[in-house]
């Protein structure tokens, strides 16, 4: 069967990405997620922070590499599929390297322009799904399934 690790920031990114539900029931995924409280089973968590505090946020962005490759190794997916944000560009850098396939799912909440992590992440993504079929004029390689809402 087909190994999916699933990875997002907490909050908004997180619930987006559970409503892949499907995906859940059928794949049973390694769920990876910034440290918050919640009553989800979560496989692993990632150290979380902001840019607003810079030098903390260099530390977490080190210490989450080290925990992406990790979870990697350990790990083993075939596929890595994340809604965001900045948690994910990691997981999907390294992905290329170990030669994973990876689905990026842009945010609901953008519907006109690119977010910094699709910024991030474009030359070595996939698959790039967008939620709002007027977000493909501005992803040249996006597919459109609509929401996921």
């Amino acid at each position: 069967m087909t190994k999916i690790l699933m990875v997002s920031s907490k909050g908004g990114h997180f619930n987006e990405l559970l409503q892949l539900k499907e995906v859940i029931k059928k794949y049973k995924p390694i769920i990876v997620v910034e440290e918050h409280d919640s009553n989800i089973q979560v496989d692993y968590f990632l150290k979380t922070g902001t840019r607003v505090h810079l030098f903390k946020y260099i530390g977490v962005v080190i210490i989450n590499f080290f925990k992406t490759i990790f979870i990697l190794k350990k790990e083993r997916p075939d596929i890595i599929i994340s809604t965001g944000a900045h948690s994910c560009v990691w997981f999907f850098y390294l992905a290329k390297i170990f030669k994973i396939k990876t689905i990026y799912i842009e945010s609901f909440a953008v519907f006109n322009g690119k977010s910094l992590t699709y910024k991030l992440i474009k030359p070595i993504c996939t698959k790039c799904i967008v939620q709002h079929e007027n977000n493909l004029i501005q992803y040249k390689k996006g597919i459109y399934f609509g929401g996921i809402y």
